[in-house]
C-alpha cells in the first residue's frame, strides 16, 4: 500500500530485532561472532555481506514490510481487533507510566527511547504495536484456513524427507513451535540498589 516506514518506527523495528536475536540465541551469539559490548556497525556478519548493523537493519525492514502488509490486509478486510488486544493497546499508555515511574525514568517517552533510540515516542511505539496487532488479526484468520489432516502431513514429509532431514528435522523430531512475539504486563518486582525496579 501507501504506508510508509519512519525513521522513528525503523528503529523500534531494529531494536526488537536486536533483542529477538539475543533472546533467541542468547550466549550463542558469541560463537557467531557478535559482541554486545561493541558497536554493531563495526562487527562483521556472516550471513550478510557487511556489518551485523545491516544484519538487523534487514531483519526490521522485512518484519515490518510483512506486519505491515498483514495490517493493511486486516484493514481491507474489515477484521477488528479482539477484546483482549483492544484492551491491551487502551491500557498500554498506563501500563508503560507505571514501568517508567518504577525504572525511575522521567517521562513514558524516556523510557522508549532508552529502549528504542532517540527520538522515539510513545506514539511511535503505540503505531507499531497497532501495526502488528491488526496483522496479527488477518494472520490468525488466514491459519485458521489451514486444514492439515495427518494424512497430509505424512505425505508431505515423506515428499521432503531428505530436505527435512539436512535441516536436522525428523520423524522422532517431536512436535516443533517458533514464537516470535510474546507481549506481557510486567507485575511485581522488586527496588535494586540502584533505585530502579528489578523483574
Amino acid at each position: 500500500g501507501d504506508a510508509k516506514l519512519t525513521n522513528s518506527l525503523l528503529q523500534i523495528y531494529y531494536w526488537e530485532s536486536v533483542y529477538k536475536f539475543f533472546e533467541e540465541y542468547g550466549y550463542y551469539a558469541a560463537y557467531m561472532g557478535l559482541d554486545h559490548t561493541k558497536p554493531l556497525d563495526e562487527q562483521a556478519c556472516p550471513d550478510v555481506n557487511g556489518t551485523w548493523q545491516q544484519f538487523f537493519l534487514k531483519d526490521a525492514i522485512s518484519d515490518w514490510h510483512s506486519y505491515q502488509a498483514m495490517a493493511l490486509m486486516a484493514q481491507r478486510e474489515g477484521l477488528k481487533l479482539d477484546e483482549s488486544m483492544q484492551t491491551f493497546l487502551d491500557k498500554l499508555y498506563d501500563t508503560l507510566q507505571t514501568a517508567a515511574i518504577q525504572g525511575s525514568y522521567s517521562s513514558v517517552d524516556a523510557l522508549v527511547q532508552a529502549d528504542m533510540g532517540p527520538g522515539c515516542t510513545f506514539e511511535d511505539y503505540y503505531q507499531q504495536q497497532l501495526i502488528y496487532l491488526t496483522g496479527n488479526v488477518y494472520f490468525k484468520k488466514m491459519l485458521d484456513k489451514v486444514d492439515v489432516s495427518d494424512a497430509a502431513i505424512e505425505a508431505y514429509f515423506t515428499a521432503n524427507e531428505a530436505d527435512l532431514k539436512k535441516n536436522g528435522i525428523t520423524k522422532d523430531s517431536g512436535n516443533l513451535f517458533g514464537v516470535r512475539h510474546i507481549l506481557i504486563e510486567v507485575e511485581g518486582g522488586v527496588k535494586g540498589d540502584d533505585g530502579k525496579m528489578v523483574y
